[in-house]
């Protein structure tokens, strides 16, 4: 799949996603790490549509979890690290 037309240039992260009514990608944007949106943005690097540089601008908001750290999601969900 070409992910491109949901991949904004100027911030390097992808749109949530495109309007068809309106023909133009959504205002919000998938941020961080750990959300769905990792796994097409593994596969968009891997194929090499998109640079690594997209890879490190997603955020890694961590927080302590039994002594450990965790990534937090936009749902409050953890991937423990």
């Amino acid at each position: 799949m070409d992910w491109k037309f949901l991949f904004d240039p100027e911030r390097k992260v992808f749109t949530i996603g495109y309007n068809v009514s309106a023909l133009r990608a959504d205002n919000s944007y998938y941020d961080l790490l750990a959300s769905e949106a990792r796994l097409a943005s593994f596969f968009a690097i891997a194929k090499g549509d998109l640079s690594q540089e997209h890879w490190f601008r997603l955020g890694r908001q961590l927080t302590s979890v039994d002594g450990g750290r965790a990534l937090i999601s936009w749902t409050g969900t953890c991937l423990n690290t």
